[in-house]
């Protein structure tokens, strides 16, 4: 009788002492994979989270469950295992970002195909056009329509320039009298691309595919509208190197996330990593870090660089979480105004532990619940008393 009072009394306290997590101590991360391509790379992924004892989330393309039908009975799998998969697109394409198409008035020009590589300097940055349109006369006069991605800006600074070719035979410059720029996105297509995914989601079984981890890291007003159109929870870009704080800065469809490969924005050295888990231990708050596990993991990366990375923020008290959890978690903690902390009632959404946030009565952090009493914290902010026999 006397041990049943002693955890009775044990359960209040710690139900009074952690129910509510104080904002300025909650520092929480998610790790997430984007372009899931191969079972290969799903299974890298997978292996690097869970030989670090966290878990992560598959931003998925899910054209490539017809290439390799075995990826969908992975990320089925790995997502009973606590990871989360979720929506990134059904063709990875360029439709997702702003284009611009340029018409460059040519002359003399011969040995050009649709197609064909080439690029444009400015100042320090060289940016790629592709040959979409020709329209040339039989001695080489006309037009040349080139598209590339806005965020290539700005233009040539000259109605008058050169061109060098990047790929193919024959010219090894265009040289242009004047051009003229268009924007473009085609809604449209982008709509039916998330529909595609959106159904084979829904129709291989898996549960919170509705969080948007944009294609290319894209984020503009156009793209967040469509993406409320559809339903979804949220838009995670990479257009910004940044995590959410404590306050009004970013909405749900303008969540910033940081690179963890060198080709992610060129912002992935470990010490830039460093500064924003330094950060985000020291304010609260969350940080996304984005990954592209298929280019260029190597053995070592995944041994040394990762590791000391999920090392790293473990040490300066991060929890490890999926984007679904940090979602709830910012949503009912932050104060952000713009997130729909209203709607997160245990009535609603289902409530987990949040990997990683698990104590023993010493107060040691153990990455699941142990033999004995364990204090657990959960998604919804609460914390739980669980006794293990």
């Amino acid at each position: 009788m006397r041990m049943k009072k002693g955890l009775i009394c044990l359960c209040l306290l710690c139900t009074t002492c952690f129910a509510q997590v104080p904002m300025d101590s909650l520092s929480f991360i998610t790790v997430i994979d984007d372009d899931t391509l191969t079972p290969n790379s799903v299974e890298t992924f997978y292996k690097a989270c869970t030989d670090n004892a966290i878990a992560g989330t598959f931003a998925c393309i899910t054209s490539r469950g017809t290439s390799y039908p075995t990826i969908f009975d992975y990320l089925r799998q790995y997502e009973k295992e606590g990871f989360q998969v979720t929506l990134h697109s059904h063709n990875h394409q360029r439709i997702y970002r702003w284009q611009q198409k340029m018409d460059m008035t040519v002359e003399g020009v011969i040995q050009v195909a649709k197609g064909d590589k080439y690029t444009y300097k400015v100042g320090d940055h060289e940016s790629p056009l592709t040959v979409e349109e020709i329209l040339l006369d039989s001695i080489g006069n006309g037009h040349i329509c080139f598209s590339y991605m806005r965020k290539y800006y700005p233009a040539p600074d000259t109605m008058f320039g050169q061109l060098m070719r990047l790929l193919g035979k024959g010219d090894p410059t265009i040289t242009y009298t004047n051009y003229e720029i268009s924007e473009f996105r085609d809604s449209a297509l982008v709509g039916e691309d998330m529909e595609t995914a959106l159904d084979i989601f829904k129709r291989e079984g898996f549960k919170d595919y509705d969080y948007f981890v944009a294609p290319y890291g894209s984020q503009d007003e156009d793209l967040q509208d469509i993406a409320r159109r559809h339903g979804l929870k949220c838009l995670v870009s990479i257009s910004n190197d940044d995590y959410l704080r404590y306050d009004n800065k970013y909405t749900p469809f303008n969540i910033p996330r940081v690179g963890f490969n060198a080709a992610d924005g060129g912002i992935s050295t470990f010490d830039r990593l460093k500064q924003h888990i330094n950060s985000v231990s020291r304010t609260g708050g969350w940080l996304l870090v984005g990954t592209h596990i298929y280019d260029g993991w190597t053995e070592e990366l995944l041994s040394t660089r990762f590791s000391d990375f999920v090392d790293y923020a473990k040490e300066r008290g991060l929890k490890f979480v999926t984007l679904k959890e940090g979602f709830e978690l910012y949503s009912k903690y932050s104060g952000n105004k713009h997130f729909p902390s209203d709607s997160l009632n245990p009535d609603k959404t289902a409530i987990t532990m949040v990997n990683g946030m698990c104590y023993d009565l010493l107060g040691r952090q153990t990455d699941k619940p142990r033999h004995g009493v364990n204090i657990v914290h959960m998604s919804d902010g609460s914390s739980r008393v669980v006794i293990i026999k």
